[in-house]
């Protein structure tokens, strides 16, 4: 697994721990690591300077050696202590900002709605005014009608008198004319 190029030794924490690797490149001990991004590029990785340091790596190249950082107790003290300090250490400001809810969207606009509605009603209004006003029309033409049809009976009604009184005369002279 190990290249015969010279061996650097490298370092990352993971949790409480330091992880601890010889290998000859940044990118294999990235792989032994397993891990999926760059670490180094990232400052959470570096290269081990310190020979009391690197020693232990360097007698077990290419394996992953985890080293504790402090005791159980001093891990305890240390996430009590740095869990406080974080909760003083926040600042009003971004306090505040984050008891804020967001704001709301702001409400539609009704103003078109409305214009259409009142476009609407208007219209609706003219059409009724403009059918009461044909009906009112129509109702004076029949009115016309019935009167116009009662004078026109009348009058052919006397025409017709008229005419069956002209027969009359006339088969009356024709008949004293025959004779």
């Amino acid at each position: 697994m190990v290249n015969k190029r010279a061996l650097k030794v490298f370092r990352t924490s993971a949790g409480f721990e330091d992880v601890y690797i010889a290998a000859p490149s940044q990118k294999a001990a990235l792989e032994a690591w397993g891990a999926r991004r760059n670490l180094f590029a990232q400052g959470a990785a570096e290269i081990v300077t310190d020979p009391e340091l690197a020693k232990a790596a360097l007698a077990h190249p290419g394996q992953v050696l985890r080293v504790s950082r402090g005791t159980t107790a001093e891990h305890l003290a240390a996430a009590r202590t740095s869990s406080s300090t974080k909760a003083k250490a926040t600042p009003p400001e971004r306090a505040k900002e984050k008891q804020s809810p967001p704001k709301p969207k702001p409400r539609p606009n009704r103003e078109k709605l409305d214009a259409a509605r009142a476009g609407l009603e208007r219209r609706q209004k003219e059409f009724e005014t403009a059918e009461t006003k044909l009906v009112k029309e129509i109702e004076v033409l029949k009115a016309q009608l019935a009167e116009r049809k009662r004078e026109n009976g009348k009058e052919l009604a006397r025409l017709c008198e008229g005419v069956e009184e002209q027969e009359r005369l006339y088969r009356r002279a024709l008949a004293d004319w025959e004779r």
